[in-house]
């Protein structure tokens, strides 16, 4: 394995991520006598999705309950598919036209990812915090037995 990681000169396939969540799980077995097992997991998301703009949208009272009943079928109730795009409902406005007689709602949306879930060890889990900047490494080794690397 030293060799592998020693003299492995391909270039990694680098990848940018934000940690936004952490979680540690421990659980125990009962083998011959009690030991505990404890993993570490960053949850990140790709950094080019994290630092996207705000997206606001003006809807008719109609359109947001419909929007609203929409999501609520498909998905949980702070997420909404527009045009094939899920996003996050961030915050929701609602002002009352008086010309009109009707509420105008003004929704904040933010393009919703998967977030994707590494388990590391423990020197890396103590290392990054929420919203830390994490750069992920994947090497194709020399023998073709892959490695990774966090930064």
């Amino acid at each position: 394995m030293a060799l592998n990681f020693s003299f492995d000169f391909s270039k990694p396939v680098i990848k940018e991520f934000v940690v936004i969540d952490k979680q540690e799980n421990s659980f125990g077995s009962f083998n011959t006598e009690y030991s505990e097992y404890t993993f570490y997991e960053l949850k990140v998301v790709p950094k080019s999705i994290y630092f996207k703009p705000f997206l606001q949208k003006e809807l008719s009272e109609t359109d947001y309950k419909s929007m609203l009943l929409k999501s609520a079928k498909i998905h949980s109730n702070n997420l909404v598919n527009l045009k094939s795009v899920d996003y996050e409902l961030i915050n929701t406005q609602s002002l009352f036209n008086i010309k009109t007689q009707k509420f105008i709602y003004i929704i904040t949306l933010k393009e919703y990812v998967e977030p994707t879930m590494f388990k590391v060890n423990t020197e890396i889990y103590r290392k990054f915090n929420k919203g830390d900047k994490i750069d992920f490494e994947k090497h194709k080794g020399l023998f073709g037995i892959e490695w990774y690397y966090f930064r």
